[in-house]
């Protein structure tokens, strides 16, 4: 898990396409999902909003 979020946080923009997965066999690539996944205009502030999301979870995953 740790592993997933630091790969995540150091290429946000896989993760936020959805080629970066850490279940994939439990996702449902549906309409939904490819919804969240295709490229946004506000998706540069989204960016800054993940990798403060991502950051603190990888710490607070390395201290448990």
């Amino acid at each position: 898990m740790v592993n997933f979020l630091q790969n995540a946080l150091a290429d946000v923009e896989q993760f936020m396409s959805g080629d970066l997965v850490l279940f994939e066999e439990h996702v449902q690539k549906d309409c939904i999902y490819e919804s969240l996944v295709e490229p946004k205009n506000y998706d540069g502030v989204c960016n800054v909003f993940v990798q403060v999301i991502l950051g603190t979870l990888a710490n607070a995953t390395e201290i448990v």
